[in-house]
């Protein structure tokens, strides 16, 4: 959980110094960052959490419904 906040702070910041770099508006700079920060978080969190452990995501048997919500 620690490191999911301490990656969010980081890319926050990286976030707010790129947009006033582009000097853009927020929904552009969404459309830009989005893919970014999704791939630089599932790059990062198999390193420090469980992921195939019991209780990880890829740990746990998931139910028809949950999978359905997700998707």
């Amino acid at each position: 959980m620690l490191t999911v906040l301490c990656m969010l702070c980081v890319d926050i910041q990286w976030v707010n110094e790129k947009q006033q770099q582009l000097t853009c508006n927020s929904m552009q700079m969404l459309y830009y960052q989005a893919p970014l920060s999704a791939f630089f978080v599932g790059c990062v969190i198999p390193f420090f959490e469980p992921v195939f452990a019991n209780g990880g995501i890829f740990g746990t048997e998931w139910s028809l419904a949950a999978v359905v919500c997700i998707v």
